[in-house]
């Protein structure tokens, strides 16, 4: 039994995303492709974006997500209303039981405000995952600015 324990152990610290950063995981919850985007010139906000995936048979939700480069820090939602698209704090982001959530422009994400500092592009920037249980999981997200990507104009 202990055999099998050490070996989960390993093959869990030696999986990586695709970019070579490792994953994170707490409590079943896998944490990849952490992200924040370098913030327009004149902002002092910006968002930050990932992927959750909870492996555990039951339900988790995140309460938190904060960052040493701000003061302050949001769950929020976009949602249609009128046909026009509303940004909306919220309390908490459920994963489901053997589910994902993904953190995205457009849908759920953290918005980071009052920052003490710009992040520059490649740059990692800490961030703290605060769940239900008590659990926390810190995550090093890379700085990347919209500009970075290839834009297509069809």
């Amino acid at each position: 039994m202990k055999f099998l324990a050490s070996l989960m152990m390993i093959v869990c610290a030696a999986m990586v995303q695709a970019d070579g950063t490792p994953l994170k995981i707490t409590q079943g919850v896998v944490v990849s492709e952490a992200r924040v985007r370098v913030p327009v010139p004149g902002q002092n906000l910006t968002a930050a974006h990932f992927y959750l995936h909870n492996q555990s048979d039951q339900e988790r939700l995140l309460v938190a997500v904060t960052s040493p480069i701000a003061a302050r820090s949001e769950l929020h939602n976009h949602t249609e209303e009128g046909g026009m698209m509303r940004m909306r704090r919220v309390d908490s982001v459920a994963i489901p039981a053997r589910g994902h959530q993904r953190f995205q422009p457009g849908g759920y994400h953290v918005m980071l405000y009052e920052l003490h500092r710009r992040p520059q592009t490649g740059e990692s920037v800490p961030l703290l995952l605060s769940f239900d249980d008590g659990s926390q999981l810190s995550v090093d997200a890379i700085a990347e600015s919209v500009f970075d990507r290839p834009h297509h104009n069809h």
